[in-house]
């Protein structure tokens, strides 16, 4: 029974494949976006009723910008309706939702409403969501230590910890989709203890079901910390 289980208080997602996924079934790359939107949906939503209380999402990386202009374009409406949309059901469900990455470089008016729901959901403590856009693990880590020298304060493991964008609890569990085998530069110093799990499956495909698999795979395994 997944109740019983040793669950992750805190599990981070690298949402992967809905380009392949969209190729292989003959639709366009939004409508891929869209299916994995819908997928990770019901994935946060099965949360919401066990003991995990922070889910982190890799949504967009600083490597993203790299695609071309009108995939770009379609991704940052896309992150604007979903989150429109999604504000209400934030709210009575008592998430609070979390920015994490750049703010420079999104347009406008999704940083406008990224940082409404930040205020809107502030205080609510069922489950917390980071949403990573324009996120690169690199890059949290120069922005940090350049925050740190700018106070002129000593360079420290606890110091740097204080500049990052995502806050202790770091993740327990790391899973991906699309049956990609690495971290692609993200959360690199939150994930030092991490436990992953590879899925061979592309975002759009991955069920709750499967979800509730890749649980009772953690909680099979042991974490000794280095010791």
């Amino acid at each position: 029974m997944i109740e019983k289980l040793n669950l992750p208080k805190h599990i981070a997602f690298i949402l992967d494949g809905n380009r392949r996924w969209a190729k292989e079934n003959n639709t366009s790359m939004i409508c891929g976006h869209k299916a994995g939107f819908k997928s990770i949906r019901n994935i946060v939503e099965y949360c919401i009723d066990t003991d995990i209380e922070y889910i982190s999402l890799f949504a967009f990386s600083t490597e993203n910008w790299n695609r071309p202009q009108i995939e770009i374009d379609h991704l940052m409406k896309l992150f604007y309706d979903v989150i429109k949309k999604e504000v209400a059901e934030i709210i009575s469900n008592k998430i609070k939702f979390v920015h994490i990455g750049r703010k420079d470089r999104l347009p406008s008016n999704l940083l406008k409403l990224i940082k409404e729901t930040e205020n809107k959901s502030f205080k609510n403590d069922k489950l917390t969501v980071y949403l990573a856009l324009d996120y690169g693990g690199r890059d949290e880590i120069i922005r940090a230590i350049n925050r740190i020298r700018d106070k002129n304060e000593e360079l420290t493991e606890e110091t740097l910890e204080q500049y990052l964008d995502l806050p202790k609890p770091y993740p327990d569990l790391l899973i991906r989709t699309s049956n990609e085998r690495r971290t692609s530069n993200f959360l690199i110093w939150e994930l030092a203890y991490c436990e992953y799990i590879f899925i061979d499956k592309y975002l759009p495909d991955y069920t709750v079901e499967d979800f509730k698999r890749s649980l009772i795979e953690y909680g099979d395994r042991e974490r000794r910390y280095g010791k």
